[in-house]
């Protein structure tokens, strides 16, 4: 039967893995984010999920060598030995969410100094002031007035709205 699977790559190698199998005459589904980078002002595309993607195949006929010898390539995920199944509704729901926010995400909402509130987490409804976006993630750290002075914390910056 054929079936979608989850492959684990190298770090940052997704992209080659997905050349590599497609040229090979398989099915494969890398899922990404589009962001402008802050710096530069350019688009880019990210993987929603680092170090992993999808191949839909047969294994049982294939014959799970003809992925795993593939350069860049860690593993197909497995469980207890067997390749595991990734459900097509799941990535059939992936792309329709992919498809919605087809815009590219601008690089950080928020600039320093900005008062903004904690919407959710455990600091929910506290207010704060924006002070840096963390490298490489949507952590951002921000100021919480506690116990008379300036305590900064990590949040992600989807808990936050900015105060008028």
């Amino acid at each position: 039967m054929i079936y979608w699977h989850a492959l684990y790559t190298k770090a940052r190698k997704e992209q080659q893995v997905y050349d590599l199998l497609q040229k090979r005459g398989f099915e494969v589904y890398l899922p990404q984010l589009r962001l402008l980078k802050k710096r530069r002002l350019v688009q880019t595309r990210q993987p929603l999920f680092p170090c992993y993607l999808f191949v839909r195949t047969d294994i049982k006929t294939v014959g799970i060598s003809a992925l795993s010898w593939t350069l860049g390539l860690r593993s197909v995920v497995s469980f207890c030995g067997e390749p595991g199944i990734v459900d097509e509704r799941i990535l059939d729901y992936i792309k329709l969410r992919l498809a919605e926010g087809s815009g590219p995400e601008v690089y950080g909402r928020f600039k320093k100094g900005d008062p903004v509130m904690i919407t959710t987490g455990p600091f929910k409804d506290l207010d704060a002031i924006f002070e840096t976006r963390m490298s490489g993630s949507n952590r951002v750290r921000v100021l919480l007035r506690l116990m008379g002075q300036a305590t900064p914390c990590e949040v992600d910056e989807a808990w936050l709205e900015k105060v008028a």
